[in-house]
């Protein structure tokens, strides 16, 4: 049904502002961002948002259920602390300096 189909597109955002029609976003200290952006069946932006923290943060693979209506997605991040909306999560082993950073593995479900 075209009328509620959408699709996810999952990756990052590497340190500058895009544009997804007239939606706007940005990298958290012009570092590497997970990005998420939802559209509907037609190719309009529904939303479009970013997550991350002064690593390097990415999302790798979406699934959609369309029974319960949720989105998993499947990334990593090398963020002492990495931020998406009001979650916030801590790196298992923080690092002082970014080149050495280490990555976790993040999965994430929205609604």
């Amino acid at each position: 049904d075209l009328e509620t189909a959408v699709v996810f597109v999952v990756g990052y955002n590497d340190g500058a502002r895009s544009t997804f029609g007239d939606r706007v976003v940005g990298a958290v200290n012009r570092s590497t961002d997970l990005l998420v952006v939802k559209f509907s069946a037609y190719g309009t932006v529904l939303w479009a948002k970013t997550g991350g923290g002064v690593g390097e943060d990415t999302a790798f693979a979406v699934a959609v259920n369309p029974v319960k209506k949720g989105v998993l997605i499947v990334g990593g991040f090398q963020s002492p602390v990495f931020s998406f909306g009001s979650l916030v999560i801590r790196n298992h082993n923080p690092a002082a300096d970014r080149s050495n950073f280490t990555d976790d593995i993040l999965v994430l479900k929205l609604d």
